[in-house]
């Protein structure tokens, strides 16, 4: 692999160093992903290769080493974390009562283990994450934290940018976090969120990725769920010209639930793709999981959802749904949801449909006065609402309908108050 698509920059944690490491010897010996292979089917390789051929975000070494500014208060009550390519994105700021940074001996022993709980330490996108980040935010979440915690990954330049996060819930804690994903140009966002949760803890996990023109994303969440723990993810992604998304959650001993929520926009000449995985690995554990998507213009929508079921895992519950809804005749989609049962007291569905908007609907909502463009936003107005309503309250202030509505966006260039 060229050496622009390595971060000169070393890492200040030494677990870090260790992983920049490894995933610079693992980069230059592979290739990047091929058509050939079947999790890399349907995506539009050259736009990857056009992607990867900006070389590490330009981040100079002033900027790497000063600490981001003051960790924000936003208007709705949440803290606010920004991610950017500064070492320290804490800076000076205070944390909330509840959260505490990680020490560099818990970073050592947590780090990399729920990529491998959930079988995706040797994914490409981790490679190339493990090679370039340059910093983890690593952070203790301990009892019930009244202050939603908002993390923001926003590249500054063209280029690749990698971001690590590793969050550690202990027993009975609760958090509720948004993270937003922003891009344009051609930036390539890699992002990679790890999470440990302890017995009788709860996570509600918000993701908003608003992406503009050509830029990239590629995102991995990589969870381990402690029996009792309820582990709660609503995503919405828009408007990248290629990104692939891979949430991934393994129940370690069962007992454990499980929500997923996503919704994803193609228009123009957008691809899209949601590799999901749950891995049961003990009894009782519960799934319910929907993925919606749109697809207009010339977009390509793409879902693969994978259920696994080993026969340790009896009496799991576990549903999983893709809709779908066609917009234009030159759009495509494709979806395949998956289950892998080996037990055999569980109650499993899996579904897929895949329609077009109705004109009846669309004619209705016309001779009520509405212009035709105005009707099409009502439909997918209430297409999107039901995922919107699940993601967590401090998502409001990023405005999402309004951004999914917009036929370009705009967010990347937009303050939000």
């Amino acid at each position: 692999m060229k050496s622009e698509l390595l971060n000169p920059f070393m890492p200040i944690q030494e677990k870090l160093v260790e992983i920049q490491k490894q995933g610079r010897t693992d980069l230059s010996r592979c290739q990047l992903p091929l058509k050939s292979m079947e999790a890399w089917q349907f995506t539009d390789i050259k736009r990857l290769k056009n992607l990867m051929g900006q070389g590490i975000l330009n981040v100079n070494a002033d900027l790497l080493n000063k600490p981001s500014k003051k960790i924000e208060k936003t208007t709705n009550g949440s803290c606010r974390i920004i991610l950017n390519g500064c070492r320290d994105p804490l800076g000076a700021g205070e944390l909330p009562n509840g959260i505490s940074q990680l020490t560099e001996k818990e970073l050592k022993d947590h780090l990399g283990n729920s990529l491998k709980a959930t079988g995706c330490q040797h994914h490409w996108p981790i490679t190339l994450n493990n090679a370039n980040a340059n910093y983890c935010l690593a952070l203790r979440v301990e009892g019930m934290v009244k202050i939603p915690l908002e993390l923001v990954f926003a590249p500054m330049s063209v280029g690749i940018q990698a971001v690590r996060v590793l969050l550690l819930l202990e027993e009975r804690a609760k958090l509720s976090l948004l993270q937003v994903n922003m891009g344009k140009g051609l930036q390539l966002l890699s992002s990679t969120l790890e999470a440990h949760l302890g017995r009788e803890s709860q996570l509600d996990h918000g993701i908003l990725a608003f992406g503009d023109g050509e830029a990239g994303l590629l995102a991995h969440t990589a969870i381990v769920q402690k029996p009792k723990s309820n582990y709660k993810e609503t995503y919405v992604i828009k408007g990248w010209g290629l990104a692939r998304f891979e949430p991934r959650i393994t129940q370690i001993s069962g007992e454990a639930e499980t929500t997923l929520r996503g919704l994803q926009v193609v228009d123009a000449d957008n691809q899209i793709d949601t590799h999901s995985y749950v891995s049961f690995e003990g009894p009782g554990g519960k799934l319910d999981q929907v993925h919606k998507a749109i697809a207009e213009a010339k977009g390509h929508s793409i879902f693969n959802g994978i259920i696994r079921v080993p026969s340790l895992a009896q009496g799991t519950k576990a549903s999983q749904l893709s809709r779908n809804l066609l917009i234009s005749n030159n759009a495509r989609i494709d979806t395949k949801p998956e289950l892998e049962i080996v037990a055999d007291d569980v109650k499993c569905t899996h579904g897929a449909t895949v329609t077009q908007m109705q004109q009846e609907e669309l004619f209705y909502l016309q001779s009520r006065g509405l212009a035709a463009d105005q009707a099409a936003a009502l439909v997918k107005r209430g297409y999107y609402q039901d995922i919107l309503n699940d993601l967590p309250n401090q998502a409001n202030i990023w405005s999402p309908m309004s951004k999914l509505i917009e036929s370009n966006l705009s967010l990347i260039n937009q303050e939000e108050k």
